[in-house]
């Protein structure tokens, strides 16, 4: 349906002009042959003027037609300007829809991945040797595993651990993963995916949902953090990750093996200076 173009120029005006016209050549041409005269070769050259009259309407009508032209294409781009104008808004709402439906999407699989991580350490038990008994469950088992890590660091001599702290870190935590790889083998694996899965994505405030999973872990869990990060299965992969997004803000570091160890760090891993871009 073609819209109707209140600047155009009305058909009636047209249709008075040329009723003007006849009007005008009629009655110049009565009035002449009434008064004049002269010889009648003379009236009909008179009639010259008339010719000018008419010349002049043409040329009126000649602009009118511009004018329809020009109200026409006036009237087309005003259709187009408002067909380009809906076309935008659809895109923008399909942008709008595809954002929406890809952050539904990402936090679907962040949060199946948080809950699987509480699953793990839900299912972590601590049973007796000898009568089978569960002596301890869940996150409560983490501070037996970390007594453990800190027992085999000081039944270690150092002479034998390599030559550097980094070198005995290592060494320790490579016979106490052998420990307990049955109770806690996936624990940390999961731990790392999940911030592999943001790190990965592109949703902005990344550290929203770090510090989310941040939330979820005691203080022993903190802890093996720190040291599984030095160890050669975490330092090339998992530690960048928890520097960037201050995994161990909360550490308690009177827990540690030795205040030292900070120093094997950046200091971003602890919320206490900017996160490196990338490594």
């Amino acid at each position: 349906m073609r819209l109707r173009n209140p600047n155009e120029p009305k058909l009636s005006l047209a249709i008075m002009l040329t009723i003007a016209v006849i009007v005008i050549w009629a009655v110049s041409g009565y009035l002449i042959y009434l008064f004049v005269s002269a010889d009648r070769g003379i009236f009909g050259d008179m009639f010259g003027a008339v010719n000018a009259l008419f010349s002049g309407l043409a040329f009126v009508g000649f602009l009118y037609t511009i004018l329809l032209q020009r109200a026409d294409l006036k009237l087309q781009k005003h259709e187009h300007d408002l067909a380009r104008m809906e076309t935008a808004a659809q895109r923008e709402q399909l942008v709008l829809q595809n954002e929406t439906l890809r952050m539904q999407s990402f936090e679907s699989t962040f949060f199946q991945l948080l809950r699987l991580q509480n699953d793990i350490v839900n299912a972590i038990d601590l049973t007796r040797t000898d009568t089978g008994e569960v002596t301890l469950k869940g996150r409560d088992c983490f501070r037996v595993f970390y007594a453990s890590f800190c027992a085999r660091w000081n039944e270690q001599r150092p002479e034998d651990a390599g030559p550097t702290t980094l070198d005995r870190i290592r060494r320790t935590y490579l016979n106490f993963s052998a420990e307990i790889e049955a109770e806690a083998g996936h624990y940390f694996m999961t731990l790392y995916n999940t911030l592999k899965y943001v790190d990965a994505s592109d949703v902005a405030h990344k550290k929203r949902y770090t510090n989310l999973v941040r939330a979820q872990l005691s203080s022993y869990e903190v802890a093996l953090l720190f040291y599984t990060c030095l160890s050669e299965r975490g330092a090339a992969k998992f530690k960048p990750l928890v520097e960037r997004y201050a995994m161990l803000k909360m550490l308690q570091r009177d827990e540690l093996l030795d205040p030292q160890h900070l120093a094997l760090y950046d200091a971003a891993a602890f919320g206490s200076g900017p996160a490196p871009a990338s490594y």
